[in-house]
């Protein structure tokens, strides 16, 4: 053998070498996914990936909801942060506006069919985040209760809290109440969300377009007077009760009433299936100056870090993610019906459609996706769109969620803990 032909061969062995010895390009995937069906989809979906991307490792990682920003800060701060995550668009203002977000104008524009209005604001107008799925928190009731009680389905906040009250009875007369008008999670975890229900059912803002603190408005105080008052028909301890609690209670026919996201089909036919005939879905009812129904459409989102050493690859597993066969079995094999499709060629999907777990709830997930498109609000969506890098980091700030459970459980007045909120907010973040 030639000298030139056994450099050749060398000189190919050393790069194989190095090659094996640099081992598989790894990303890291943050998502807040816990519960052992989505964690089985995720695992499959980066199987697949994998597969169709040899040399690639993608590492599942998690955080729950409320941990996410601050495990995120942490390791952004130790230079650890992962390449791609799953999370809240709530976040993606404030880190945008840190620098920590490498843009996705090609991500989106690839997938072609994502609504501009579901994206995030930000100050240069450019793509941050990228909307995997909505979902539709709006009103379950039991139509067969209210029919009975000759009740009409509830479109103001007075006629909701009338409905609830009528449908807090003792049905065996046993001088104990066993029905109870609603079902609420307002444990500390839960019930900062259900007061931006109340919230922007009164018109009330936590913040105004222009970021001044508005938490602590006549009309803010009035949405949490409300929430308070609503605990008075719901079961005992309430302030404990999280949503997996509410979502049997209603299954089991314990309450009659609850706002709830999609994920109750599938608690349905788990506790309870012959109840699904006896169920409907309406927009969450409003003040009677609030014009428009409320449904929150909250949106989960994926971002790219921008200390990410391999962002195209994370790119690409946004990509391969959203993907037709991958967002199937996104949509359907997790919890059918609660991550509803944000691209608009899935609205009419037939394989959609007629996989059976939604088939089985075709109308309800059908008006779910109408109402999320039609009426859907979250925090992105108010102000026109207004720009607010400071929401995310407000309502994740323990003073939140500490002040309001104080005031649903009665050691403060409604008005003291919006104060206290008010207060801690406008010194946090220099704000009016």
């Amino acid at each position: 053998m030639s000298r030139r032909g056994f450099s050749v061969i060398a000189l190919t062995c050393l790069i194989s070498v190095s090659l094996w010895a640099a081992g598989p390009q790894k990303i890291t995937y943050l998502t807040p996914e816990t519960d052992p069906s989505s964690v089985a989809t995720d695992n499959s979906i980066i199987a697949a990936f994998q597969k169709a991307n040899p040399g690639v490792e993608v590492i599942l990682s998690h955080a729950d909801l409320e941990e996410v920003l601050p495990k995120l800060s942490a390791m952004l701060r130790a230079g650890t942060a992962p390449d791609v995550a799953f999370l809240s668009p709530r976040y993606v203002a404030g880190l945008v506006d840190q620098g920590f977000l490498v843009q996705l104008d090609d991500v989106y524009q690839h997938l072609g069919d994502i609504p501009r209005n579901f994206l995030t604001p930000t100050k240069d107008g450019k793509i941050y985040d990228i909307p995997a799925a909505t979902e539709s928190k709006i009103l379950y009731y039991r139509k067969d209760l209210l029919e009975k009680a000759g009740i009409a389905v509830p479109k103001t906040n007075e006629e909701y809290l009338a409905a609830a009250k009528a449908l807090t009875v003792d049905t065996d007369g046993d001088g104990k109440i066993n029905q109870w008008g609603l079902g609420i999670a307002l444990s500390p975890s839960n019930v900062t969300g259900e007061f931006l229900n109340s919230l922007w059912a009164f018109g009330a803002e936590a913040f105004d377009k222009n970021n001044n603190v508005t938490i602590d408005s006549p009309q803010a105080i009035q949405a949490l007077q409300y929430l308070c008052e609503q605990t008075k028909y719901c079961p005992p301890g309430v302030a404990n009760v999280g949503m997996s609690d509410v979502g049997i209670m209603f299954s089991k026919g314990i309450v009659a009433m609850t706002r709830y996201p999609g994920r109750l089909m599938s608690t349905i036919d788990r506790y309870n299936p012959d109840l699904r005939t006896k169920v409907d879905i309406a927009p969450g009812p409003v003040a009677a100056s609030v014009k428009i129904p409320l449904v929150k459409a909250t949106i989960n989102d994926f971002v790219v870090f921008r200390t990410s050493k391999n962002s195209d690859i994370a790119k690409k597993f946004i990509e391969f993610y959203m993907s037709n066969e991958q967002y199937f079995k996104f949509l359907t094999a997790a919890v059918p019906g609660h991550s509803l499709p944000v691209r608009q060629g899935w609205l009419n999907n037939k394989a959609y459609f007629e996989y059976p777990d939604i088939a089985r709830w075709g109308d309800i997930v059908k008006k779910s996706m109408d109402y999320a498109y039609k009426y859907g609000t979250d925090f992105q969506f108010r102000n026109g769109g207004a720009i607010n890098p400071y929401f995310g980091r407000a309502i994740a700030a323990p003073v939140y969620s500490d002040e309001l459970s104080k005031a649903i459980t009665g050691q403060v007045t409604p008005e003291q803990a919006l104060r206290t909120i008010a207060k801690s907010w406008r010194d946090s973040f220099g704000l009016k």
